[in-house]
């Protein structure tokens, strides 16, 4: 379901005027994300991902990339990008 973007409803505060209250924009939305893990030694990691929105209507699709490197001691480092791409 992609929900309803035009729904009017009464406005409590002014009798009489309805006011839209979208519940969606009408589109599809696909999200696909891959995730890869790795040890630099045996107290510290890597991890990477990367992800593609595919959206429908007029909507531009979506790019996402991440980084994160953390060790034993509590050091932890991320870094993310997300682009839109028409």
């Amino acid at each position: 379901m992609t929900g309803e973007s035009r729904t009017l409803v009464a406005d409590v505060n002014r009798s009489g005027s309805p006011i839209n209250l979208p519940v969606g924009d009408g589109e599809l939305n696909v999200w696909t994300r891959a995730y890869a893990s790795l040890p630099v030694s045996s107290r510290a990691y890597v991890s990477f991902d990367g992800g593609l929105n595919l959206r429908t209507q007029w909507f531009s699709n979506q790019y996402t990339a991440g980084a994160e490197v953390g060790d034993a001691s509590g050091v932890w480092v991320n870094c993310r990008a997300t682009p839109t791409v028409n």
